[in-house]
Order: C-alpha cells, then sequence, then structure tokens
C-alpha cells in the first residue's frame, strides 16, 4: 500500500502539471487590495465624523424625555468601538499589503 502511494505520488512530481506562481498570486492580491485599503483609509475617518454629525443632530432634534432614554454618549460610544475595530482591520491589511 505504501509503494502505491508514494509510487503515485512520484508520478505526480514528475507529471508536467501546470503550476501555480504564489508569489504571482500574492503580489496580484496585494496589488488589487491596496487601493481598496487607501481609499478607506480616507473614507472611514470622514465617515465616522459625519455619522457623529448626525448623531449629535439628531439627539439635540429630540425632546428631553427621549434624550434622557438614550444618551448621547452612548451612541458615540458604540460609533467609536465601530470605528476603531474597522481602523485596526485596516491598518493589519495596510501592513500586510505594504505602505
Amino acid at each position: 500500500m505504501k509503494n502505491k502511494i508514494y509510487n503515485s505520488l512520484v508520478f505526480l512530481e514528475t507529471n508536467n502539471l501546470p503550476t501555480i506562481n504564489d508569489v504571482q498570486v500574492i503580489d496580484t492580491i496585494r496589488n488589487s487590495i491596496s487601493p481598496v485599503v487607501n481609499i478607506l483609509m480616507v473614507v472611514l475617518p470622514l465617515s465616522f465624523f459625519l455619522a457623529i454629525l448626525i448623531t449629535g443632530i439628531s439627539h439635540f432634534s429630540k425632546d428631553e424625555r427621549e434624550r434622557e432614554q438614550k444618551p448621547i454618549g452612548s451612541s458615540i460610544k458604540v460609533l467609536l468601538v465601530g470605528y476603531l475595530i474597522l481602523q485596526i482591520i485596516i491598518v493589519i491589511v495596510k501592513v500586510w499589503v505594504g505602505f
């Protein structure tokens, strides 16, 4: 049984099968991801600022009872945590892609 497996592996090695160039695949992925990451590095802070601005405007347009039920601090904390998580992911991808 071992010899059959070994012979089949040797046959696969000597057979002229097309191979995948790992370095070229990684470079292609990096070149595809790099522009997206660069755009997100600019768009994410702007959208975070816009989200906080909209949250503040909607908070101050509510009446006093609604303001007390849901304070603005909790909404800003959720936005901030989401922003930080996305920013960390973008930085990790940016480091993997290369500067």
